[in-house]
């Protein structure tokens, strides 16, 4: 992206984030923490990147056609950046999200116009992915399944990627390891496959976040099989994310979410294993803006 040209579609925003230094929680002794800011991607998340691919891959492969309505369930970004990418290219959007998605992703996929279909959150991810087959069903109707496409994690490999690849270089620094919740697991899929070829060691860290009992902040996770099914996984706590999400808008100026928030904390730990020298990378991968209805949750 360049500020002197004029874009002719907010589409085109889409990748080519920033990378970040994590200076003022960075600890003695660990390994640096570099954080991708993709929350800065037109509709607020990382999500844009496979929302724009798998609509543009089904318009060419005429599976999606002027007057269709698509269908997906969500946890909330990934609606989202559906939503931004249907109204641009002109498709009716149905969200089907589990009832515990913030009232701040709701009151945003409203606002681009999509259609919302609420199953209960009890039943978590799984209980929307059931309601959008349903849906699905119905002529003119077409779903975009991100559990079960394989355009997901390409879309990442092409995006943060490659894109980590190349900033890595420029700053002249390895990629020691990269750490990612794992949600359908195509973004670290996808990392995975641009950076092996490049840096054959690097250590690929998914990271889990257990509950608690409390508020899931829409991160059941009751999905089908992963994307990414061989690394190391990390478990972090829900009030460990949250509390490092409160940190990185204090103390980073990072305005980021609950997901961002255990992406950094599992970096940290990883960079305090690893060593001084080294290099963890990470992503804010969506706003904290759509999560205040949450404060107060985890008291």
């Amino acid at each position: 992206m360049s500020a002197s040209v004029i874009y002719n579609s907010i589409l085109e925003l889409i990748g080519a984030t920033p990378l970040v230094r994590l200076s003022r929680i960075a600890e003695p002794g660990a390994a640096e923490v570099l954080a991708k800011l993709e929350h800065l991607n037109p509709a607020g998340s990382h999500k844009d990147r496979i929302a724009a691919r798998m609509i543009e891959s089904a318009e060419a492969a005429g599976l999606l056609r002027p007057g269709n309505t698509v269908v997906e369930a969500s946890c909330g970004s990934y609606a989202v950046a559906l939503a931004l990418v249907c109204r641009v290219r002109g498709y009716r959007l149905v969200a089907v999200l589990p009832d515990s998605v913030t009232a701040e992703h709701k009151d945003v996929l409203t606002a681009y116009g999509a259609s919302l279909e609420l199953t209960p959150a009890a039943q978590g991810i799984a209980g929307a992915l059931t309601k959008a087959a349903e849906m699905a069903t119905a002529p003119g109707v077409v779903r975009l399944n991100q559990y079960d496409d394989a355009r997901n994690w390409q879309a990442h490999e092409r995006g943060e990627g490659a894109e980590l690849v190349a900033q890595a270089g420029e700053y002249g620094a390895a990629i020691d390891a990269v750490v990612m919740t794992l949600g359908t697991g195509g973004t670290l899929r996808g990392i995975e496959e641009a950076v092996r070829p490049h840096f054959p060691a690097a250590l690929l860290v998914g990271i889990t976040i257990r509950e608690e009992g409390r508020p899931d902040f829409a991160l059941r996770r009751s999905t089908p099989e992963s994307f990414f099914t061989e690394g190391r996984q990390l478990h972090v706590s829900a009030t460990a994310a949250w509390r490092m999400k409160e940190r990185l808008a204090r103390e980073e100026g990072l305005l980021v979410g609950v997901t961002s928030g255990a992406n950094v904390e599992g970096a940290m730990r990883i960079a305090r294993e690893l060593g001084p020298d080294r290099f963890v990378y990470t992503l804010c991968c969506d706003s904290g803006e759509r999560y205040f209805s949450l404060e107060g949750s985890l008291g």
